[in-house]
């Protein structure tokens, strides 16, 4: 089930059918967009029509069309910045980003990281700190983070931050969280910061890295709809199993090399290679 959508979110849902077929094999995906006047008596209709093994939901509309029909077949969500502490008994892939692709970009660029500076918000992303905490452990970081619930608790955060760390061996991580991060005033004064003190910043949204962040990471749509596929494929074989919400580990790259410049990295073609958007200075 997916949201009747507009460009460029079209190519972004086509994709993701595109890889759900592609894991699919020899089962038949049907796909149904379902408009906002669909009515509750027309999606059992069609339930009932093609008789689904399980129901993949991408998007806010299709997912709370689906739950509210109470329907006894399976269901995956994608599309969604799901969270396991708001929805712990469904199943799907989120789209917050995991963390180990997060450390993983560091590695790419031989980055000298000892502790990563995250800024959060305990209500929604507290399983994915908890997660990087395990996680930095394997890669020899130092987790470092702050919660906050709204952009005035973000701000003196941020401060902090830029006033205490070193540029020279630790990284702030952004997660995409407009409530903590908007384009307006959080992230142009994180912009500022990062220029000034020549700090390393990622971001897990593509928009950042376009307006000043150095890397950033977004969903590898193809890759995300296989990773879809393979978990319905799950479902079909044990129904009743519990699968949970998890990050999302089919990311694309982005790296500004004008911000590597002013960092003094070296980015040469072979390091460029390992990245899908490389933003000229």
């Amino acid at each position: 089930m997916t949201p009747i959508t507009t460009p460029p979110y079209q190519s972004l849902v086509r994709e993701i059918i595109q890889g759900i077929g592609l894991s699919a094999g020899e089962h038949p995906v049907i796909v149904e967009s379902i408009a906002t006047d669909h009515t509750p008596g027309e999606l059992r209709h069609w339930l009932g029509q093609v008789k689904p093994a399980v129901v993949i939901t991408l998007g806010r509309e299709p997912t709370q069309r689906f739950e509210a029909l109470q329907s006894a077949t399976p269901q995956l969500i994608g599309l969604l910045d799901l969270t396991p502490q708001t929805r712990p008994k469904a199943n799907g892939i989120s789209l917050a980003i995991d963390p180990t692709q997060v450390f993983e970009t560091f590695q790419l660029l031989a980055l000298p990281v000892h502790r990563v500076h995250v800024v959060f918000n305990p209500r929604y992303d507290q399983w994915l700190v908890d997660l990087a905490h395990k996680r930095a452990l394997d890669y020899g970081f130092v987790l470092q983070p702050y919660s906050a619930s709204n952009l005035e608790q973000a701000i003196p955060q941020f401060q902090h931050i830029f006033n205490t760390m070193d540029a020279a061996s630790e990284v702030l991580w952004l997660l995409a969280d407009n409530q903590l991060v908007d384009t307006d005033i959080v992230l142009p004064f994180i912009v500022e910061k990062a220029w000034v003190h020549r700090v390393m910043v990622i971001s897990n949204n593509l928009l950042h890295t376009r307006l000043g962040i150095l890397l950033g990471l977004y969903p590898d749509n193809i890759a995300l709809g296989q990773a879809l596929g393979q978990q319905a494929l799950a479902l079909m074989r044990q129904p009743d199993q519990a699968l949970g919400i998890r990050p999302m580990t089919a990311v694309k790259r982005a790296i500004n090399l004008r911000i590597a410049v002013r960092l003094g990295l070296t980015v040469n073609r072979a390091v460029q290679e390992h990245f899908d958007l490389v933003i000229s200075p």
